[in-house]
């Protein structure tokens, strides 16, 4: 399942015939109609009744083209947030695990850093939170550790 299948699920519904989403992206009602049916075949759900030249989006089919449609607006927007992100600020990604840490670290790093870093805190376990270190996805992680002071888990 691709982004373009879902996008013209969506152009179908909004113009109501595979004909009128075929205009609006100069293709065929043919290809159009292919491509609904493969996307309902990879979902395992029908999405449209057929009857000839007409087609009735099912209850199944609204509904997912709600959530398709939520879907695609947040990809679109969190794509575009990364954009600007990318080219006006550095970014600090900490992790934290007790709402204590939470505190600590919004408290110690505001005053720290400048407004050319943004600073972005997760609250995870600490297992997604060491998990995550190592995948690269979080800068530095805190955690309440009552045992050695000064141990560092470097990865």
């Amino acid at each position: 399942m691709d982004f373009e299948k879902l996008k013209m699920f969506c152009k179908v519904v909004e113009a109501g015939s595979f004909q009128k989403a075929a205009e609006s992206e100069f293709v065929s009602q043919r290809a159009v109609s292919q491509m609904m049916k493969k996307l309902e075949n990879e979902l395992g759900l029908k999405l449209f009744d057929r009857e000839k030249n007409k087609i009735f989006v099912t209850p199944v089919g609204r509904d997912f083209y709600i959530y398709v449609r939520n879907m695609l607006q947040k990809f679109s927007v969190n794509v575009n947030a990364l954009r600007y992100d990318s080219t006006t600020k550095q970014r600090l990604i900490c992790g934290f695990f007790s709402p204590f840490d939470g505190a600590l670290l919004r408290e110690k790093l505001h005053d720290f850093l400048d407004e050319k870093v943004k600073l972005s805190i997760v609250h995870e376990s600490i297992d997604h939170l060491l998990s995550d270190i190592a995948n690269g996805l979080v800068d530095l992680a805190t955690v309440l550790d009552y045992g050695d002071p000064g141990l560092v888990i470097d990865y």
